[in-house]
Order: C-alpha cells, then structure tokens, then sequence
C-alpha cells in the first residue's frame, strides 16, 4: 500500500506515524435549534452530583469510584437537552482507569429491600445516580473541546421533551409487541415472544438451561465467526421459520429506527457528527437500515427471578463484570430494558444490547 501524506497526518502501510489533532471550526453553532428538547436549559434538582463514598477494594477486586459530575450553568448548544453534567479527565490516569474497570466489583445496595411494606433503594456506595435526560460527559484536560460521552439515561417520560416523542412512544410500543408477543384474535394474527420461537441458537458463552428454558443470550443481529484470523462479520443466523424471521426483522428494524432518535440526544453534536462521518467514508454495515447505526445485537432473556440472578439466567460470562474487547471504544451502546412482571411467581426480563 503506497504512503499517503497531507498537511494533517502521514500513513505508511496504513499505519499513521504522526497525527496533529485539527482545531474545531469557527463560530461552530451545534444542534439544530428545532431538535432541542421543551425544557432546553431547564436544570434538574442538583447542580452537582456527589457521589456517597466508595466501599474499600479488596482481594484485588475494585469497587466503582465515580467522579464528581457539575451540571452547567449557561445553555450549551451541542446538548439537545441544553443541559449536561460534566468532569475532567485525565489523560495520564487512563491505564490505572482500564485496570479498575477489568478488575471492578458489584458494590454493596445494589438490590432494594422493604421498609413498613414499601421497596426502598440504598445509594449505592461510589456510584451515582443519574438524571434522567441529562447527558453525563468528560472533557479531556477540562477542555470542552474535547468531550467524551459517558452516558445518559433515557425514559420515556424524559424522552417525551422531545417533538418526535410520538414516533419514538409507537416504536417503543412495537418493540413490546414483538418481543412479548400477542394472543391471536379474530382480527390479528399471533406473534409468539421473541424467545419462543423453536431453534434458537445461543452465544458460545451464554449459560445452557435446560430444553424448556428459554433463558439465555442471543445474537439477533450479525457474530463473529471464529477459528479464521480475527474472525470474519457475517448476519446471525437465528430460528429460520418464516414467523421467526419476520420477528428478527421487525425488532432489527426498530431498534435501528430508536437508535438513530435516541443517541443524539445523549451525546455531543460533534462527537455524533464525527462518528457518522466515520461511517459513511468507511462503509460500515449497520443492521435493520441502511442509515448509519449499531453494528451487531445481543439479546439476554431472564425469567423465574424470585430468589435467582441475573448470572443464573444467561450465565457467569454474559451476568456478570465482564470486558469486551471487541466492542469499538468510540461508539455508543444503546441498551433497551423491557420488564414483564406478572402477579405471580414469575418474572421475565428481556433487554436487547446495540452496540458496535
């Protein structure tokens, strides 16, 4: 591969040798005014977030040590919510950072217990809890130039700020549908629950329940093939009937359709910018659209949760702290919970993970 050199960067043999970082533009305006959310700038209860402190670490294992959050004062632009909680960071604490985040533990407050008959949460120790809607950022050596989107929390009470609320509340209530199923009437059809249907294949490491559990993770997107280099991207292949494929189809869909309306409002303007850039110019398959998107889907089912845990549904690997080195550090997540919980001694859990 011939070397390629511009006033910004040289590559040889596609490897950059020196990289300048170039500045942002001038008189940069951030989000479109029309997409900020009704309460745009109005801040949430506390302006800065504290969290309690953390459990001591021990056995070699570390517990969460969040920093402290400050919420802004003026509007900022390149937040569709006009708020964000932010934080420094420090370039040259990142290696003792990635050696706490492999060698994290659960803290203790996790699960709420009942007082005079009502459940109530403990603060967790080290952690914090965050506001709905309001994004969480760190800036590189403090400069807001520089961001870096931690998270965001998203309800459908928070997301109702929003003008296209309605489209997102209809795709939520598809996504429902097609994962929970429904009873056929004189009218509709049947749609089994996504993890009825026969011949679905599990992850390599996802826990193996019995034949009549449907418990377990799912790839309902694209794997990894392994034993070929570093493997090779390929479609997940799934229960093939046809009412299976239409329901694989339908959530990849939607869950594409959620994730190109709910991360731009979580994360920075230019982050957003740079990284659907990223994948255009680079062709990088997204499932369920042709719009740039999440890449693969995993899919954990848990039931019977009275007196279980989230390791004894989908197993120790998928359950529990785990890294994954596969995951693409500059790209987002977009997690969907979806509970079911019947009077009863059942509960079911399904939450589908889309990631890069």
């Amino acid at each position: 591969m011939p070397s390629v050199k511009n006033e910004r960067q040289l590559f040889l043999f596609g490897t950059p040798s020196r990289v300048e970082p170039i500045e942002p533009p001038s008189g940069r305006l951030g989000w479109d005014p029309k997409l900020r959310a009704s309460t745009y700038n109005k801040p949430p209860l506390k302006p800065v977030l504290v969290p309690p402190p953390a459990d001591p670490d021990v056995d070699g294992y570390i517990f969460p040590k969040a920093p402290v959050y400050v919420l802004n004062t003026e509007p900022d632009p390149f937040f569709q919510r006009g708020q964000r909680y932010a934080c420094p960071y420090d370039p040259t604490q990142g290696e003792a950072i990635r050696r706490g985040l492999l060698s994290i533990r659960t803290p203790r407050n996790i699960s709420p217990h009942l007082k005079d008959g009502v459940w109530v949460y403990e603060d967790v120790p080290g952690m914090t809890k965050m506001e709905p809607g309001i994004p969480y950022v760190e800036y590189i050596d403090g400069d807001p130039n520089r961001p870096i989107s931690i998270g965001c929390l998203q309800t459908l009470e928070s997301l109702s700020e929003y003008s296209d609320f309605s489209e997102i509340k209809a795709l939520t209530e598809d996504l429902r549908l097609w994962t929970w199923g429904r009873a056929a009437t004189d009218d509709l059809p049947e749609i089994m629950p996504i993890y009825e249907h026969k011949g679905l294949k599990r992850n390599d490491r996802s826990a193996q329940p019995g034949p009549d559990s449907r418990d377990g993770s799912y790839n309902i997107a694209s794997v990894n093939s392994k034993g070929i280099g570093q493997g090779i991207f390929m479609p997940a292949v799934q229960a093939f009937t046809r009412p299976a494929l239409e329901s694989f189809s339908n959530i990849n869909s939607i869950l594409h359709k959620l994730y190109r309306k709910i991360v731009p409002k979580c994360v920075h303007e230019e982050e957003y910018k740079v990284t659907e850039f990223h994948a255009i110019d680079n062709n990088i398959f997204s499932f369920g659209g042709l719009e740039p998107g999440a890449t693969s889907c995993q899919m954990n089912v848990s039931s019977s949760f009275n007196g279980g845990s989230l390791t004894g549904g989908i197993g120790h690997h998928q359950g529990s702290w785990h890294p994954d080195n596969q995951d693409d550090p500059t790209r987002w997540t977009l997690v969907t919970f979806l509970f079911r919980l019947p009077a009863g001694t059942d509960e079911h859990i399904c939450f589908q993970r889309v990631t890069d």
